[in-house]
């Protein structure tokens, strides 16, 4: 059971750099889109460029 004790942050903080996120493979993320369209676009976004820095991005036409 995860209570609002176990939040170290947020999403909207963690992405531009307001509070850390994972500090080791054994930490978990959980990510809930809670309806935010504009929130669910920058996080995919900042997905996306982490993921091509890292070379482990797959761009597939739809």
């Amino acid at each position: 059971m995860i209570t609002a004790s176990d939040i170290e942050a947020e999403i909207g903080n963690v992405i531009p750099g307001l509070a850390e996120g994972r500090q080791s493979a054994e930490e978990i993320t959980i990510f809930e889109s809670a309806g935010i369209a504009i929130q669910d676009l920058l996080t995919a976004n900042h997905i996306l460029k982490v993921a091509n820095q890292r070379g482990v991005d797959t761009i597939i036409d739809l």
